[in-house]
């Protein structure tokens, strides 16, 4: 692959945050973790402290199988 198909994949496919380069499934990941107030002896990873009043998942581009329904 080339450089300018990976930067064009990265732009259209991830978005920039405080975590880093995340795609859309990564930013449902972290944000599907519990937070630190509400994590058990049992839960090993839990919300970063940036994602719990985050919204800047509500700006990622519509799914490609959202595009493909419509």
């Amino acid at each position: 692959m080339k450089a300018a198909e990976i930067e064009k994949w990265l732009e259209q496919n991830t978005r920039r945050c405080p975590v880093g380069r995340v795609t859309q499934e990564m930013c449902e990941r972290l944000r599907a973790r519990p937070q630190i107030k509400d994590a058990t002896e049992r839960d090993r990873l839990i919300r970063p402290l940036v994602c719990v009043d985050c919204k800047w998942w509500e700006y990622f581009p519509e799914s490609r199988e959202a595009r493909m329904a419509a």
